[in-house]
């Protein structure tokens, strides 16, 4: 009679470690889980030998969301100055983009960017304006309404009432050109803003 072996690999999960961190999807303090998966040599089905660690992560205890073991460092102060850094830099370009479309940041545009930066950052972002300017020479209208759309997955909705806000007052500088006029009816749809939304916004530009 033959006898069959019956071997193979099967990997399990263990606990680390625990602990309390951050957590980006319950956006608070939740306690966690540090796992581990460790694949194991089997015989007839009963792991026997350890044999090499197929991974590790961090479970949320409240969302069971996994994230690598690099979120235990995420510092959600440090990282909100980092986004609010790079929305300042975003809006310095969308104004720059709906001018340099139009032929050019002219000194009326560059006062109300100015104005607007030093109104909404403290700071008048003078050295990224004239970045913005020299890298941006050959935008088109398209440009500006391709750069709404990579911004607005990121954006809030009182982010995106900012963005509406510097627009709006950039392309209301000087007398309002046909090419700005076009630009403007592409911003609601690019920043996923219904027409009413995007109205009330407007209205409550002073």
């Amino acid at each position: 009679m033959l006898a069959f072996i019956i071997y193979g690999t099967r990997g399990m999960t263990s606990i680390k470690s625990a602990g309390s961190f951050y957590c980006p999807d319950c956006a608070g303090d939740r306690s966690y889980l540090h796992k581990q998966v460790r694949v194991w040599f089997t015989l007839y089905f009963i792991p026997l030998i350890p044999m090499h660690t197929a991974g590790e992560y961090i479970e949320c205890d409240h969302c069971k969301t996994g994230y690598t073991p690099e979120v235990l460092s995420y510092d959600p102060v440090e990282a909100e100055q980092e986004f609010q850094e790079r929305f300042y830099e975003s809006l310095v370009r969308v104004m720059t983009l709906l001018c340099m479309a139009d032929g050019g940041v002219n000194p009326v545009d560059r006062q109300v960017i100015r104005g607007m930066m030093q109104q909404i950052a403290g700071d008048p972002y003078d050295a990224m304006l004239e970045a913005s300017e020299e890298r941006l020479v050959s935008a088109t209208p398209a440009d500006f309404v391709s750069y709404l759309e990579r911004m607005t997955p990121h954006l809030k909705q009182e982010e995106k009432a900012t963005v509406v806000q510097v627009i709006w007052e950039t392309a209301n500088s000087g007398p309002l050109t046909p090419r700005r006029e076009q630009m403007l009816q592409k911003v609601p749809e690019a920043l996923e803003l219904s027409t009413e939304d995007f109205q009330e916004i407007v209205s409550r530009i002073g």
